[in-house]
């Protein structure tokens, strides 16, 4: 996740499944990068299992990546490199200005504050 996020963040263009954790930081930049598709699939995998015990028997779910739509995003990504890559400047753009440390630590704060964890107050902008 932090190589894709990274790589927006320089303006790369770059190709992603939507779905799971890292979709909250591709939200705000969803059609300015290319999105691949995916089937839903059991967690089966014994490695995993061992490190992610669930609380029931549902380990839960991945996205399996179409081999078939990676080879086209990728395809797309070179054909049209130099449009591809100023709209990945614009994500990247997009990227800086919502995901600051600034921005992060005042949301976490806010959070902290909220769940009555802070006790004293502070000043957040916007």
């Amino acid at each position: 996740m932090l190589t894709l996020y990274g790589s927006q963040a320089c303006g790369l263009p770059v190709a992603s499944t939507f779905y799971s954790g890292h979709t909250e930081f591709l939200k705000p930049i969803r059609g300015k990068f290319f999105e691949i598709d995916y089937q839903l699939e059991k967690i089966l995998d014994a490695e995993f299992k061992s490190y992610w015990p669930p609380t029931n028997s549902d380990y839960g779910s991945w996205a399996n990546p179409s081999i078939d739509s990676i080879s086209k995003s990728l395809q797309a990504i070179m054909e049209g490199y130099k449009e591809n890559v100023e709209v990945a400047m614009q994500a990247s753009q997009i990227i800086r200005t919502h995901y600051t440390w600034e921005r992060s630590a005042d949301l976490a704060l806010k959070s902290m504050h909220s769940m009555g964890i802070l006790n004293f107050k502070y000043d957040i902008e916007g």
